[in-house]
């Protein structure tokens, strides 16, 4: 139809303007023409099938970019329309005018588009984004994996802290009922020192008030019989009677030296030891100490050799001093067999305190032997045979004692049948004092 319409055309040439010569081959004419049109047709659909797509999806965010376009291709078809009217008849105007109006839509879609473009470009391709959706897919799995592990971990720490927690309750408890515990101990340990130092104080009381009494007939019973050894108002004929005046002289002096001893721990246990240190001449004291044993050591016929470094500076209570010696002394003198030997000998310690040594060949004791002697009221197991007047085990507790209040030591080194040696180890004057 649209064929024999150009041919009609053609043939009449009723459009021509007067004067127009027709040249050239008409098939070539009409196939421009009919590419003409069907060029025109394909613009003028491209911008409706745009105008649906904005007209039914109404989400998009860019609608000008689509509007434009549309524009631009229905301009486009409009000036293949023109140059088919115009073919024979050029009109140059109208044909600028649809061109340039074409070139200036087609600029403003290519500014609208231009800025775009980047936007366009960093959207990820399908393959990039199905990529990228597997990797979260796959991130969310983990992440979900370990929400649940989280939530295990969480649940199994909870378990053990609230069993950690019913542990350190029955800890608590048993604690507390321990402490209750100790707390009736510590009580009754504080009402059993009460009760001792109660005991203690009874016992320094009635230790003061019966001393008189019982050193007044002691010193009566050791004064006449004394006497009475001495044959001062006639002989004693009766040899029987001589050695039963010996023993009560000996065993009134064993008790009197008891009493005493006695009394003396009683005083320093309570605190009431007189105590007044003060440099002494150990020389001058060790030999006052011997004078007071000389019979015995005569009667037994005991070797004494002294050696007194004059360097030896000792610092202590003259009374104390003076029964300390006088304890060592006498026990070396009563354990050292006749004719034995007894070392007295004093030097100067590292520290610049003084060291007395009491050395004798007697019988000696073993380390049980030592340490039951430290024992109040302590006496060596091992000695087959005590000496006579070998006196009640205070002596060296009462040493023991006395170099506490010094701040001294004492010490023993024995060997059962080599002998014994004592030392006294007293401190410098500062440390003393």
């Amino acid at each position: 139809m649209l064929t024999r319409t150009i041919d009609w055309l053609f043939a009449t040439k009723s459009f021509l303007p007067l004067g127009f010569c027709l040249d050239g081959n008409d098939g070539i004419i009409e196939l421009n023409m009919v590419s003409d049109l069907g060029i025109a047709l394909a613009y003028f659909a491209i911008p409706i099938l745009l105008i649906v797509i904005l007209i039914r999806r109404r989400d998009l965010t860019l609608p000008w970019p689509f509007a434009l376009f549309a524009v631009f291709v229905v301009l486009g078809g409009v000036t293949h329309v023109i140059e088919i009217v115009t073919y024979w008849v050029p009109l140059y105007a109208l044909q600028g005018g649809a061109k340039a109006a074409t070139a200036l839509v087609s600029l403003a879609t290519a500014a609208t588009l231009w800025p775009l473009l980047p936007r366009l470009l960093a959207n990820a391709a399908p393959d990039q984004a199905q990529c990228t959706i597997r990797k979260l897919k796959r991130q969310l799995t983990e992440a979900a994996e370990a929400a649940s592990e989280l939530v295990r971990t969480n649940a199994l720490l909870e378990l053990r802290v609230a069993q950690r927690f019913a542990d350190l309750t029955k800890i608590n408890g048993e604690l507390e009922a321990e402490i209750e515990i100790n707390g009736r101990i510590t009580a009754e340990l504080l009402f059993t020192r009460d009760e001792a130092q109660k005991a203690n104080g009874i016992k320094s009381m009635f230790l003061a008030a019966m001393s008189h009494d019982l050193r007044t007939p002691l010193n009566a019973i050791i004064g006449f019989s004394d006497m009475m050894l001495s044959e001062a108002f006639g002989p004693i004929t009766q040899p029987r009677y001589r050695g039963y005046l010996e023993d009560i002289h000996v065993s009134g002096h064993l008790l009197l030296s008891l009493i005493n001893n006695i009394l003396d721990l009683s005083k320093i246990e309570a605190g009431k030891r007189t105590f007044e240190p003060n440099q002494l001449d150990g020389a001058c004291l060790v030999q006052a100490c011997l004078r007071l044993l000389q019979r015995q050591i005569d009667e037994k016929r005991i070797d004494v050799v002294v050696s007194i470094d004059p360097a030896a500076r000792i610092y202590a209570d003259d009374l104390s001093f003076r029964q300390v010696l006088l304890n060592l002394l006498s026990n070396a003198v009563k354990f050292t067999p006749a004719g034995g030997k007894i070392v007295v000998r004093s030097l100067v310690t590292a520290s610049g305190g003084a060291l007395i040594e009491i050395s004798d060949n007697g019988v000696g004791m073993s380390d049980a032997g030592l340490r039951d002697a430290f024992e109040p009221f302590g006496t060596c197991s091992e000695m087959t045979a005590r000496p006579k007047g070998a006196g009640s085990g205070l002596g060296i507790s009462i040493v023991v004692r006395l170099m506490d209040l010094h701040g001294g030591n004492l010490s023993f080194d024995s060997v059962i049948g080599r002998g014994t040696t004592a030392r006294l180890d007293f401190p410098p004057q500062a440390q003393a004092a």
